[in-house]
């Protein structure tokens, strides 16, 4: 396994060294704190390293491949160096190809291969490529890039540095419900898990109602931000305050699970799926989602969709969500997602809502 490390550790440092003075990088970003978390990792290795800023940005939630906006605004740009972090871009190979034509790529990311995106211009790092013995779910892309960077930055006083990467990580984890794992571990304190859970709520919530995306990243990019999450997250009432307004919603729709959801259940009465089409002023599927898999249901598949858009959860690792939601959205015009076995997400039309119920269903019925 260390050979494995090896050769992507040094693909990783050839990359990142190969940055010359005229280059110009751009980081695009998932829409989530592990997104966050692994952009401003590979973000602050690069400003450490070779005294460089980056361009950092997203796409539109739910779209993980790379469209064809993004491809414009790199040409615009004038982008040399592209760098992909939590993001499934292998899902559609062709804008890759393109981008190919005028920038280096680096590719870093947890979600389940679909193809191999590598080749001369491409640097393509896989979680379950890195290290196939720990399922690509419960190794986040911020963990993935905290392990690439820190080799290349230890030593000569980057113990700060480094410490910040690493808290920064933490919040990454959480978000992907990893905590516990890396916690057993002993890369985190089990200790810490409540502090940094509720960091993880604060800036869920915050990007969930304001999409300011940036605004976290710039104050979690300060140095010693562990020393300062406090008076910048956590006590800031410009941006906790919206962690009570989604914890308001979250009840009020937990309460009206019973009569608005959608239950298939076995023969014994036990529920094998929750599909919960909810109607909300906030981006709150995923939290959702979350919650009640691990609170609620947690030997059950959940979906909760919204104006087509879902989440879909199961956390027995017996039913693999990235399947389900691929074979349930194929053959729907306009349908797509993905994700990993415990947790997936994606899009259908609003009109194909109903379709996409009767798929999951079938699909439910196969494997239970």
């Amino acid at each position: 396994m260390f050979g494995i490390h090896k050769k992507y550790l040094e693909s990783f440092k050839s990359y990142i060294l190969g940055i010359k003075k005229g280059d110009n990088i751009a980081i695009m970003y998932h829409t989530d704190c592990d997104g966050i978390c692994s952009c401003l990792i590979i973000k602050k290795t690069i400003a450490h390293l070779l005294g460089k800023d980056s361009f950092i940005f997203t796409q539109k939630q739910g779209k993980i491949a790379v469209i064809p906006a993004t491809v414009e605004l790199l040409k615009k740009k004038k982008i040399t160096k592209f760098i992909a972090v939590d993001m499934a871009v292998d899902e559609d190979e062709e804008p890759i190809r393109e981008i190919e034509k005028f920038a280096d790529i680096l590719i870093i990311d947890h979600h389940i291969k679909k193809a191999d995106l590598s080749s001369g211009k491409t640097v393509f790092i896989k979680a379950q490529d890195y290290e196939s013995s720990i399922d690509s779910s419960k190794y986040p892309a911020s963990k993935l890039c905290f392990d690439l960077a820190t080799p290349m930055i230890e030593g000569g006083g980057s113990r700060r540095l480094i410490n910040d990467l690493k808290f920064i990580s933490s919040i990454g984890i959480s978000g992907d419900a990893g905590y516990d794992f890396w916690a057993q571990k002993k890369f985190l304190a089990k200790n810490d898990k409540e502090k940094i859970q509720k960091i993880d709520h604060i800036i869920s919530s915050y990007i969930s109602i304001k999409g300011k995306f940036n605004s976290i990243v710039r104050i979690l990019e300060e140095d010693n931000i562990e020393q300062k999450i406090n008076k910048r997250i956590v006590e800031n009432k410009d941006i906790s305050q919206y962690y009570f307004d989604i914890q308001k919603e979250l009840e009020r729709l937990i309460l009206e699970i019973d009569h608005k959801a959608r239950f298939l259940k076995d023969r014994k009465g036990n529920i094998k799926l929750v599909f919960y089409s909810i109607q909300s002023r906030y981006n709150i599927k995923s939290i959702l989602a979350n919650k009640i898999s691990f609170e609620d249901f947690p030997t059950s598949t959940v979906v909760v969709e919204k104006n087509g858009g879902f989440s879909a959860r199961n956390q027995t690792f017996k039913i693999s969500m990235n399947d389900m939601v691929k074979t349930a959205t194929k053959g729907i015009e306009g349908a797509g997602g993905g994700g990993h076995i415990p947790a997936a997400g994606g899009y259908v039309p609003k009109e194909n809502v109903e379709e996409f119920f009767k798929n999951v269903v079938e699909y439910i019925e196969r494997r239970v």
